[in-house]
């Protein structure tokens, strides 16, 4: 395999070897897990993959029992394979365990080309590393609590805390001016965005680690005019703010603003219930008492709390008319293009694969086709030095269907015909070249399938 990366000149060389006729493969849909057994606390990726569609309809979200399983990003790929172009999606969902066990992840509903797919159920496994004493392949053995340490504290009655944070030893009652109980802050890279980018947002919400919490719903958070990609799970930490020590939620996503102007989004809003201590009567404060009860005072009282961030403010700035292709079908982000082209030195006859990837962040639904004229128009010209005058037609014919306002297509075209001794085609396409040098336009055609065989 030879990776050719962020450069155009390797597709014109790759297109020398192109077939010059382009195909559609038919939609297959398939699923893989990247581990088909974890320890508990660890996560797995699942892989669907739509092949022959570009697009393809996906669920967020799939409701597996004893595990929570959600989108988080997709890739696109074009792949050329002995002259016949397919594309394809990669969908890739996180599996987080919630329990031990094994289970059956079911298939997959997709939707493409106004046809519906389903993939096949796969079996997944959870071992808990502790109780086994075994790790599963490729996981990391978790670390064992001393004996001489305590446990930490179980969950509420109502449920269990949130998962990995920690919870410190809890004072009689809150102190006064010791800080703030819970808090929320937001950043965005960007403030001022143009329309259609794909721009990253972080949220975090602080909870007093010295009270247990648990998180109540989902972040509220959006606007109109303003398109969020799902939040994926958050990431938890602990950080030290005037003095206290906070459990950090954190999570991450990007927006999009749908048109120009400016926009104000509310404060982004996590419900969440927060266990204070309260007052203890006479004869209950005995330590030894508390002991009994894992430290944790029983007269405690819940607290609902609403957390939020501050609003965003962004500026949407429209897109620039200036230096824009004409291909342009509104895809504004950040994306990696990667080539491979495997056999590149083949022998007459022998098939040629060519893979273009597509991946990055950014909005790729507004990701056409390639636009393969260079590609095209360099294989007729490489055709016709080799004497191969009605394939080198062929691809002249390719290249203005790609581009049918483009001077040098047609120019190449008529000499392509010259080469073969169609004059009256030749003029045809010269009358064009000439029509497109004096500002005219020429109404997009089919190719006609020239004579003898390719």
């Amino acid at each position: 395999m030879h990776p050719l990366r962020h450069t155009l000149f390797p597709l014109v060389a790759g297109f020398l070897f192109l077939a010059v006729e382009a195909h559609t493969a038919s939609v297959a849909v398939s699923a893989q897990l990247s581990r088909p057994q974890v320890n508990f606390g660890e996560m797995a990726e699942l892989q669907v993959t739509v092949s022959g569609a570009q697009r393809a309809d996906v669920p967020q979200e799939i409701n597996a029992e004893g595990l929570q399983i959600r989108l988080s990003g997709q890739s696109t790929q074009v792949q050329m394979v002995n002259f016949k172009v397919s594309s394809s999606a990669v969908y890739t969902y996180v599996v987080l365990p919630l329990k031990t066990g094994n289970f059956m992840i079911p298939s997959v509903t997709v939707s493409a080309d106004g046809q519906q797919f389903r993939t096949p159920s796969l079996r997944f496994s959870v071992v808990d590393a502790i109780a086994t004493g075994t790790v599963a392949p490729g996981g990391v053995a978790p670390a064992v609590p001393s004996p001489a340490m305590p446990m930490p504290p179980q969950g509420l009655s109502q449920g269990l805390p949130m998962p990995g944070f920690q919870q410190r030893p809890r004072q009689a009652t809150p102190q006064s001016g010791g800080g703030r109980l819970a808090f929320g802050e937001i950043s965005c890279s960007k403030k001022d965005v143009y329309a259609g980018e794909m721009v990253p947002v972080e949220i975090r919400f602080y909870f007093d680690a010295r009270y247990p919490v648990q998180v109540r719903g989902k972040v509220d958070f959006g606007s109109e005019g303003v398109v969020i990609e799902r939040f994926p799970d958050p990431k938890e930490s602990l950080e030290e703010r005037d003095g206290l020590t906070y459990n950090v939620l954190t999570f991450r996503t990007l927006l999009s603003a749908v048109k120009p102007g400016t926009i104000d989004i509310p404060s982004a809003k996590l419900d969440s219930q927060i266990q204070l201590p309260g007052a203890v009567p006479a004869g209950f404060d005995d330590p030894i008492f508390r002991q009994l009860l894992g430290g944790q005072s029983p007269f405690a009282q819940n607290k609902e709390v609403k957390v939020q961030t501050a609003p965003l403010h962004l500026e949407v700035l429209p897109l620039p008319k200036e230096g824009r292709p004409a291909s342009f079908a509104g895809a504004v982000g950040q994306f990696d293009l990667d080539a491979l082209v495997q056999n590149p030195k083949p022998a007459p006859g022998d098939p040629v694969t060519f893979t273009l990837k597509i991946g990055g962040k950014g909005n790729f639904n507004g990701l056409g086709a390639p636009d393969f004229f260079d590609g095209w128009h360099a294989l007729g010209m490489a055709l016709m030095k080799t004497g191969r005058h009605v394939e080198a037609i062929e691809a002249g014919l390719r290249a203005t269907q790609l581009r049918p306002n483009d001077q040098l297509a047609w120019s190449s075209l008529s000499m392509f015909y010259v080469r073969n001794h169609q004059i009256a085609e030749a003029e045809s396409a010269g009358v064009k070249a000439r029509i497109l040098s004096w500002g005219g336009k020429i109404a997009k055609e089919e190719p006609s399938a020239p004579a003898g065989e390719t």
